[in-house]
């Protein structure tokens, strides 16, 4: 195995067929951004004194880990910095659940429910209800319906995590970020910036012969 976890003797075993499970877990192993993603993150950027009870944070809450992208999705979307905060998680994280939202912020109901109001109220999202998604607010565009344990998202988001991007196969069993909080934020957004952002893919229907 080399030292960017690649095994020369696996894809001989393997032949034609797709990578094996243990290729991606072993490349993942070795990848900077992994070690990074489980290394201290830290203070957060906000400020240390933003920890929570215990001395705690979740970089998952773009407030702490990169204010200012909250900031300028708040401007440019003309929304407060709050709904800003749950628009970038339902952008980057494959599981913004209402459960993991309310964790990752420390927010109190009525924060998070008027939070959602406002994020529901623009067309940055939809309000619907999904099986298994454990929340009620989805960027617009398809859905992939993951196999479990492995919660559904959106297909805009299949990018962001490697080896989905090809099809709804998930290596490693689970969708986890496998960088930095902070990183798959900034990859996400800068998306948004270059004009890719979530939105419903054109219906075209075939045009109908002359009589």
């Amino acid at each position: 195995m080399d030292a960017d976890g690649n095994d020369t003797y696996l894809p001989v075993l393997r032949g034609d067929s797709p990578p094996f499970d243990i290729e991606a877990a072993l490349r993942l192993a070795r990848d900077p951004r992994f070690e990074a993603a489980l290394a201290d993150p830290g203070d957060p950027v906000a400020g240390s004194g933003e920890r929570d009870e215990g001395g705690t944070w979740w970089p998952q809450d773009p407030a702490r880990s990169v204010p200012e992208l909250v900031a300028e999705a708040a401007k440019e979307y003309g929304i407060g910095e709050d709904a800003a905060v749950l628009h970038l998680m339902l952008l980057a994280m494959p599981d913004p659940t209402d459960s993991n939202t309310a964790r990752w912020t420390q927010w109190s109901p009525a924060r998070l429910r008027a939070a959602r109001a406002e994020l529901a109220a623009t067309e940055l999202v939809v309000e619907a209800k999904r099986t298994r998604a454990d929340r009620s607010l989805f960027l617009p565009g398809g859905w992939t319906d993951l196999t479990r344990p492995t919660l559904p998202l959106e297909r805009w988001k299949l990018p962001l995590f490697g080896d989905l991007a090809a099809g709804e196969h998930t290596p490693l069993g689970v969708v986890v970020p496998v960088e930095p909080a902070a990183d798959l934020y900034r990859r996400a957004w800068q998306r948004v910036r270059d004009g890719d952002a979530p939105c419903f893919e054109e219906l075209r229907m075939p045009r109908g012969r002359r009589r």
